[in-house]
């Protein structure tokens, strides 16, 4: 049961938007050797992954900074488009786990199946917090968690 106190909290984590962008610009620096400096060489589904994922990314920058500036139709705009980003994501992302189980072979010794785990349990982790988040979008202190 959630705390009616909750349930009223005043909006916060004015700068998340900050924290979000430096975790980014870490995520990106990480890719940088293995995808983006290898764009020519790389298969169809990690071109419509990386793309993906950084689009979410950018949403977690963006929207938090248009609610800090009081920009809210731009807010709710690109949550509307998180509808779609985030079922691709998904989708893409159990496709990515498929793809890295085929390749097996080009992995330590069960470290496909490993990753495989995290990864699976990380995405449906992921679609279930995006779940309630977005049933919790008309108490912002819950759902700005």
């Amino acid at each position: 049961m959630i705390p009616p106190d909750a349930r009223q909290a005043k909006p916060f984590y004015y700068n998340a938007w900050i924290y979000f962008l430096i975790g980014m610009l870490v995520i990106i620096a990480g890719l940088l050797p293995s995808f983006f400096l290898k764009l020519s060489t790389t298969d169809l589904l990690h071109h419509i992954h990386g793309p993906s994922a950084t689009l979410w990314l950018t949403l977690l920058v963006v929207q938090p900074l248009f609610y800090k500036l009081g920009k809210m139709n731009i807010h709710c705009l690109l949550g509307k488009i998180s509808y779609l980003v985030v079922p691709l994501l998904v989708i893409e992302g159990f496709k990515m786990i498929g793809t890295m189980i085929q390749h097996r072979n080009e992995y330590p010794p069960l470290d496909a199946y490993r990753l495989g785990f995290l990864d699976t349990v990380s995405t449906i982790a992921f679609a279930f917090l995006f779940d309630m988040d977005i049933r919790q979008v008309r108490t912002t202190g819950l759902h700005a968690r």
